[in-house]
Protein backbone atom coordinates (compact mmCIF):
# COMPACT_ATOMS: atom_id res chain seq x y z
CA UNK A 1 0.00 0.00 0.00
CA UNK A 2 1.94 2.88 -1.39
CA UNK A 3 2.11 7.00 -2.31
CA UNK A 4 5.37 7.43 -2.75
CA UNK A 5 6.92 8.17 -6.13
CA UNK A 6 4.95 6.78 -9.19
CA UNK A 7 2.55 4.46 -7.29
CA UNK A 8 -0.94 4.24 -8.53
CA UNK A 9 -1.91 4.45 -5.19
CA UNK A 10 -4.06 1.88 -2.41
CA UNK A 11 -8.09 2.60 -3.15
CA UNK A 12 -8.87 -0.20 -0.12
CA UNK A 13 -9.10 0.60 3.51
CA UNK A 14 -5.69 0.23 5.49
CA UNK A 15 -5.35 -1.38 8.98
CA UNK A 16 -6.53 -0.36 11.93
CA UNK A 17 -7.96 2.90 10.46
CA UNK A 18 -5.20 4.17 8.57
CA UNK A 19 -5.29 6.75 6.28
CA UNK A 20 -2.80 8.39 3.47
CA UNK A 21 -3.42 11.23 4.87
CA UNK A 22 -2.88 10.97 8.53
CA UNK A 23 0.49 13.15 9.70
CA UNK A 24 2.79 12.15 11.81
CA UNK A 25 0.77 13.76 14.92
CA UNK A 26 -1.82 11.87 13.87
CA UNK A 27 -0.40 8.34 13.26
CA UNK A 28 1.17 8.55 16.79
CA UNK A 29 -2.42 9.09 18.31
CA UNK A 30 -3.98 5.91 16.64
CA UNK A 31 -1.09 3.82 18.17
CA UNK A 32 1.00 2.96 21.03
CA UNK A 33 4.88 3.70 21.13
CA UNK A 34 6.57 2.30 17.93
CA UNK A 35 8.92 -1.05 18.93
CA UNK A 36 10.82 0.78 16.55
CA UNK A 37 11.54 4.55 14.93
CA UNK A 38 13.94 6.25 12.80
CA UNK A 39 13.57 9.92 12.21
CA UNK A 40 15.13 11.67 9.16
CA UNK A 41 14.71 14.84 7.76
CA UNK A 42 12.58 14.15 5.14
CA UNK A 43 10.81 10.53 5.85
CA UNK A 44 10.72 8.72 8.75
CA UNK A 45 9.17 5.30 9.47
CA UNK A 46 7.89 3.68 12.56
CA UNK A 47 7.25 -0.31 13.12
CA UNK A 48 4.78 -1.43 15.39
CA UNK A 49 3.70 -5.62 16.16
CA UNK A 50 0.69 -7.05 17.00
CA UNK A 51 -0.83 -10.12 17.35
CA UNK A 52 -2.12 -10.76 14.43
CA UNK A 53 0.93 -8.82 12.56
CA UNK A 54 3.28 -6.40 12.35
CA UNK A 55 2.78 -2.94 11.04
CA UNK A 56 5.27 -1.03 9.19
CA UNK A 57 4.65 3.06 7.91
CA UNK A 58 6.73 5.35 5.91
CA UNK A 59 5.97 8.58 6.17
CA UNK A 60 6.81 12.13 5.13
CA UNK A 61 7.40 15.30 7.25
CA UNK A 62 7.67 17.70 3.69
CA UNK A 63 4.41 16.27 2.54
CA UNK A 64 3.13 15.50 6.31
CA UNK A 65 1.21 12.36 5.37
CA UNK A 66 1.48 8.28 5.16
CA UNK A 67 3.61 7.26 2.31
CA UNK A 68 3.64 3.72 2.33
CA UNK A 69 2.08 0.87 4.68
CA UNK A 70 3.52 -2.28 5.10
CA UNK A 71 0.93 -5.08 6.87
CA UNK A 72 3.17 -8.07 7.64
CA UNK A 73 2.86 -11.52 9.00
CA UNK A 74 4.55 -11.86 12.35
CA UNK A 75 6.55 -14.62 10.50
CA UNK A 76 7.88 -12.13 8.15
CA UNK A 77 9.68 -10.50 11.07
Amino acid sequence: MNRDGDSIGWHGELPYGLDFEDSPERLFQKFPAPVEQQDATLTSYALWHFERASLDVLYSHVDNRVLRVNWMTREYW
